[in-house]
């Protein structure tokens, strides 16, 4: 089953946000560190393929949120 998660990247100038989807597997469960994390590298890959780069030391914060049909739940890292 595939799920949709936002992933919000926060500088001191900008704020990115953009939407994955991973296929939950045995591997992972939905809410998990796991999901958090390929989250984090598919949403980075996305702003490489949009911007052309993308440069991790300038991000103060990153949000994961799970985006269910009924409601949003933050992953934890």
């Amino acid at each position: 089953m595939a799920y949709a998660y936002r992933v919000t990247f926060v500088t001191d100038y900008l704020t990115i946000t953009t939407t994955v989807e991973l296929e939950a597997d045995d591997s992972f469960q939905n809410l998990s560190s796991e999901a958090y994390e390929q989250a984090v590298i598919n949403a980075e890959n996305n702003v490489k393929d949009e911007l052309g780069r993308f440069d991790e030391t300038i991000i103060n914060d990153i949000t994961v949120t799970l985006l269910l049909d009924d409601e949003e739940i933050e992953v934890e890292e």
